[in-house]
């Protein structure tokens, strides 16, 4: 397997357990957004913790890439521990399940939980740094206020452009809150989305949320092939 060693140029908190990492883009690093690559240690110490997949959150057109990343366990504690300058490998991006195409899918429904929203970010970054004329609506489920990534960002985004639409939904919230309580079920998506058969819907969560989703999607009659998933997601592997 070929790989391609990067440097970061840049960490950002995200949230109290999420953090974006910033890295030098080469010639050899082209990808579409919704794709994903494999990424380990360079160093002989932490080889040993082997590779994740991680999903890119930055537009493809930028000079750089972003991977959003939650702590979750060892290999991302060991990364969390990393400096500007530090090096790691990746393989080539990979992936298609999740990719855009602004030419095909031009009214899309993102339905995402945790740091699942990286490809809707990376989606939603290159409609509007490109501005591209696709519109996007995105459910987007998490526990708490504190847990939502990029939270002012994309109330900012949906403030500024008229075709991009996110609606927060949140599990374990007990005060100073005033949008969706609960779990996304069909009671919420029929509440937002109109038009639900003209849509390609996008699934980017936790195992459990996206078996549930899908479930949810058949009963509303969405045809398969507007449906679209990872299915490593299914698996209960880290995205």
């Amino acid at each position: 397997m070929a790989t391609t060693k990067i440097k970061i140029l840049e960490i950002i908190n995200e949230t109290y357990n999420t953090k974006t990492f910033r890295f030098n883009k080469t010639k050899k690093i082209n990808f579409v957004s919704g794709q994903f690559c494999t990424v380990g240690f360079v160093d002989k110490e932490n080889k040993k913790l082997g590779t994740r997949p991680f999903t890119f959150s930055s537009s493809p057109t930028k000079p750089y890439f972003d991977f959003t990343i939650k702590k979750m366990g060892e290999f991302t504690t060991k990364l969390f521990e990393a400096k500007v300058g530090d090096k790691l490998f990746m393989d080539k991006p990979k992936g298609d399940a999740l990719n855009f195409n602004e030419k095909s899918m031009k009214h899309i429904v993102y339905i995402c939980g945790g740091s699942g929203i990286t490809p809707a970010m990376s989606t939603i970054r290159n409609i509007t740094e490109n501005k591209l004329d696709n519109g996007i609506a995105v459910l987007y489920a998490n526990q708490t206020r504190k847990d939502i990534i990029y939270f002012n960002e994309l109330n900012k985004i949906a403030q500024d452009n008229k075709k991009i639409h996110v609606f927060h939904v949140l599990s374990n919230e007990d005060f100073d809150w005033n949008g969706e309580m609960g779990y996304v079920n069909q009671k919420i998506i029929e509440r937002y989305i109109d038009f639900i058969h003209q849509k390609e819907w996008f699934i980017c969560g936790p195992p459990a949320m996206n078996k549930s989703i899908l479930k949810i999607l058949d009963n509303m009659g969405i045809k398969k092939d507007k449906i679209h998933y990872e299915k490593w997601e299914l698996a209960g592997k880290s995205s």
